[in-house]
């Protein structure tokens, strides 16, 4: 569940500045299927991000497994330390939140569908070749259109049937109500986000623009066409899910009837999208941002455990052990041989499923020959041997036996510190040490992850 809100707030990060950038340069030009075009690839855009990102990730991890040993904690940036506690309780309340949110918009949009499956089933039949006309006896509802069908009350159809049933097929011809299924998803999924409704409307009004320039190129009288729509402005109307011949604000489709036509060279206005989406990928990717996400990502809605409390958790990062109860999973790892460790002891994949995440502290990847290990520390566990008993750990100092190991760099949390700095370490502060055997520099390197 955490995942999908994390989704949904990456989708919110493209839509917002999207929606602006298309409401200040393009909303009020005249080029109709154009702007559809533009909003239309604002959804594809805000939607197919994040996945986007998640495989160019999955391919970069894959590159650094095949070039040799590595530590999760390097894939991980500067990562966030917080009271997992403190932070568990605000996410689980947002997550439920967001979930309710979802679940009042489904049903909203289930309701919506009801209404109007009674309407065309409640109606009479006629076959008008390319859809169906349906005609109610309800003279609240105005005219709309939705699928194949075209609904009018009789009195509509009696007064100005041939002029609303060609502005209606437009709508089906242009498959208009494709895209409100897409925007209504996008508000389902982004229901807190205004760029969402108000993109929607946007979409919506583009779509009169286009049914209304239609019934004018047909010859109809644009007064006559113009009483009509005010006349219908008092109707009843289906708000989500149907084109309705009085859904938009009339005032300005009959500003939009009247005017000129835009400039074909005001269409290059629509680059100004690409600056926006490029920031914001900056934004999604700064590590506070992404850490954020990550950390809601794992969440799920369960109970906080009071025996935790002033435990210290490090947010989850890219790679991750795929399970049941964990929500852990290794990518890039597909057909190779992998063999898996638990503190030093080896496990079979499916035992994976019933390791705790919170208690993971750090994950090693290794990768030699054509066999991968994957080695994971759990709290409570300090790797006092590494590579071979190469380094010891000294009782209650910290005093590190380097066994003759000359050239070695030392890094605590990250950053490199001078050997004498070691003595101030306690040495049950110590989560995690990982050696790095000599490189073609003759240096080794030994890394440390001390509680802080």
């Amino acid at each position: 569940m955490g995942t999908l809100l994390s989704y949904s707030i990456n989708v919110a990060i493209f839509l917002l500045p999207m929606y602006l950038i298309y409401k200040w340069l393009l909303a009020h030009e005249t080029f109709h299927r154009f702007n559809r075009m533009v909003i239309l690839l604002s959804y594809a855009v805000a939607l197919l991000a994040a996945p986007i990102m998640n495989i160019v990730e999955r391919l970069s991890v894959e590159a650094v497994v095949t070039q040799g040993s590595f530590d999760i904690n390097s894939l991980m940036g500067n990562a966030h330390v917080v009271n997992g506690n403190l932070a568990s309780i605000w996410v689980m309340v947002l997550l439920a939140v967001y979930l309710l949110g979802c679940m009042v918009m489904t049903i909203r949009t289930l309701c919506v569908w009801t209404k109007i499956a009674r309407v065309i089933i409640g109606g009479e039949k006629q076959s008008q070749g390319d859809c169906t006309l349906v005609i109610t006896d309800n003279s609240l509802i105005a005219p709309f259109s939705w699928m194949r069908y075209v609904v009018m009350s009789r009195g509509d159809y009696s007064q100005a049937g041939e002029m609303i049933l060609t502005h209606e097929k437009q709508h089906l011809r242009c498959r208009h109500w494709v895209d409100l299924l897409i925007a209504e998803f996008v508000i389902i999924l982004n229901w807190f986000n205004p760029a969402a409704w108000l993109l929607k409307e946007e979409l919506k009004t583009v779509h009169e623009y286009q049914a209304d320039e239609a019934v004018l190129q047909s010859g109809v009288d644009a007064r006559n066409y113009q009483l009509l729509l005010i006349k219908k402005a008092v109707g009843a109307r289906f708000p989500s899910l149907a084109n309705s011949l009085n859904h938009s604000k009339l005032k300005k489709r009959i500003t939009m009837m009247l005017s000129n036509h835009s400039r074909k060279s005001s269409r290059l206005r629509a680059l100004a999208i690409v600056p926006v989406v490029a920031t914001a990928l900056l934004v999604v990717n700064q590590p506070s941002v992404a850490g954020t996400l990550s950390a809601i990502s794992s969440s799920e809605l369960s109970l906080p455990d009071n025996d935790k409390g002033n435990e210290k958790t490090v947010i989850k990062s890219t790679i991750k052990i795929n399970g049941d109860s964990s929500d852990f999973k290794i990518d890039g790892l597909k057909g190779v041989p992998t063999k898996y460790f638990l503190d030093g002891k080896e496990i079979t994949k499916e035992q994976l499923k019933n390791i705790d995440q919170s208690k993971v502290v750090n994950m090693n990847v290794n990768k030699s020959n054509d066999e991968v290990i994957v080695e994971i520390s759990t709290k409570g566990t300090v790797e006092a041997k590494a590579i071979e008993n190469v380094v010891v750990i000294g009782k209650g100092t910290g005093t590190l036996d380097k066994k003759g190991i000359e050239n070695v760099d030392f890094y605590v949390n990250g950053e490199k510190v001078q050997e004498d700095e070691l003595n101030k370490i306690s040495a049950d502060k110590i989560k995690h040490m990982k050696v790095n055997k000599t490189d073609d520099n003759g240096i080794t390197t030994i890394e440390i992850l001390v509680e802080k």
